[in-house]
């Protein structure tokens, strides 16, 4: 999936805010993002409640057993990441910053990262180049690379793939979406991860309302 990039929209989904949401010139919230009661947050009911719901009806099955990795500097991304993922059963270990995930690699194998861009220390684009880097000196399978990111402008997307990205996931994350993206980069069929998004997509619906 190397050769094309996919920027999945934001139809169904939660909400998250982070200063990349807010437009460049006013430093208002964007329009589409201006949903307050829908904001998930560490002491939003929401976030309990969307933690119920996952508990509850988590895949028991068809355990796609994946290991991914996701570099997220925002605490709420970072919460709605760990609960979509938990939602298919996908092992989800979390850093914060690009060093950390390009570390957090080279010390072991992952079935994929799901990298956002603009992070402190190193951003997405670094950590990637230097990801592609290490597999060719090494000989290390690739690993498929996803960018999570609310700027995905063709100049900027036409960036991800120079950088050799997979594909793109636009935030406000959508759960439906994220898992069909991660299929189409593992070129595995949907399986658990079809399941998880039929799961999100029904079950959070009445959580948002």
């Amino acid at each position: 999936m190397a050769d094309a990039i996919r920027a999945s929209g934001a139809e169904v989904g939660l909400i998250i805010q982070d200063s990349h949401d807010l437009h460049p010139v006013t430093g208002s919230l964007l329009p589409e993002l201006a949903r307050p009661s829908i904001l998930l947050g560490w002491n939003d009911p929401l976030a309990v409640e969307t933690s119920r719901v996952v508990e509850d009806n988590a895949p028991s099955s068809d355990n796609p057993g994946l290991r991914v990795l996701c570099a997220e500097d925002n605490p709420t991304n970072q919460q709605v990441l760990k609960i979509f993922l938990k939602m298919a059963s996908v092992s989800c270990t979390m850093v914060a910053n690009g060093a950390e995930a390009v570390a957090a690699w080279e010390h072991e194998p992952w079935d994929m990262i799901l990298m956002d861009i603009l992070m402190p220390v190193m951003d997405g684009l670094a950590a990637t180049r230097a990801i592609r880097a290490l597999e060719a000196q090494n000989g290390r399978p690739r690993t498929p690379i996803l960018a999570v990111t609310a700027n995905v402008m063709p100049d900027q997307i036409a960036g991800y793939l120079a950088a050799e990205m997979d594909a793109v996931v636009s935030k406000p994350v959508s759960a439906p979406l994220l898992f069909s993206e991660m299929a189409a980069a593992l070129d595995t069929p949907y399986g658990a991860l079809a399941d998880a998004a039929a799961v999100a997509e029904r079950r959070l619906a009445p959580v948002l309302g």
